[in-house]
């Protein structure tokens, strides 16, 4: 409770000095000796969707926070790059709490937890057919991670209608972000192939090599996290075309 230890908060005696009187805030030093002593302090909670995902001091650390996690997620480009908008898919809501100083994150701290993933158990009924290859694929895990999560069952010897727990990872919070990206991007070459009637059938032999093109290229991208999720090219400049790679296919049939 924010009240716990007030008599012993209370029963501290401070000794002004200047030093102090620059430096430290009466709130910080009594925030400080909370710490010390292992009590609660007022903190906000920041929730997703309403469940928590981390503990900070206050609410203008909280939106600090918040704007972090939407930096974190904004595209790294050679060009330049205007983000039109970054939206967190969740409902993002603050809420006061009294919360011991060891749950109470950083700036820093709570941006690398909102920004990684968690831990989440999921049932997976066995199928007709299904292997425990096929559900470890299925699933983006591997059979050993699979026998982990299960260690009650012997998973070699699966039914069907089976429940199947699954590790999955997922993001505390999902990032949208639209960006007009510039930038210079190679063009790739074709392939072209050509009858030789020199070669031997069957046989082919580059004749020309192929090169990538350049052009300088403006787009609107939607990422979401760290996927690209929809593309649309605005204005496309060729700086220089892409050079075909020729490739000769022999036709010449072999005389016994």
């Amino acid at each position: 409770k924010a009240s716990e230890g007030d008599d012993a908060i209370k029963s501290v005696t401070y000794a002004k000095t200047k030093e102090q009187a620059k430096n430290l805030k009466l709130d910080e030093a009594e925030k400080a000796l909370r710490y010390e002593l292992g009590l609660e302090i007022k903190a906000v909670e920041i929730l997703a969707n309403g469940v928590e995902i981390a503990k900070v001091y206050d609410r203008n650390v909280a939106d600090e926070v918040i704007q972090k996690a939407k930096e974190y997620y904004y595209p790294k480009v050679n060009g330049s790059c205007e983000i039109l908008s970054s939206t967190i898919k969740e409902q993002i809501t603050f809420k006061d709490v009294n919360a011991k100083a060891s749950e109470i994150l950083n700036i820093d701290d709570a941006v690398k937890k909102i920004t990684g993933k968690k831990e989440v158990e999921k049932i997976y009924i066995v199928k007709e057919k299904d292997t425990i290859w096929d559900i470890a694929i299925k699933n983006n895990m591997t059979v050993e991670e699979l026998r982990q999560a299960n260690p009650n069952i012997n998973i070699d010897l699966i039914n069907i209608g089976q429940e199947i727990k699954l590790a999955v990872s997922q993001p505390y919070i999902n990032v949208q972000i639209v960006a007009k990206i510039k930038d210079r991007e190679e063009i790739p070459y074709d392939t072209k192939e050509v009858e030789d009637k020199k070669l031997s059938k069957g046989v082919k032999k580059v004749k020309q090599e192929g090169k990538n093109g350049i052009a300088d290229v403006e787009k609107v991208v939607t990422f979401l996290n760290e996927d690209t999720m929809d593309e649309e090219i605005i204005k496309s400049t060729v700086i220089s075309k892409a050079v075909d790679e020729i490739v000769a296919v022999g036709s010449k049939v072999p005389m016994y």
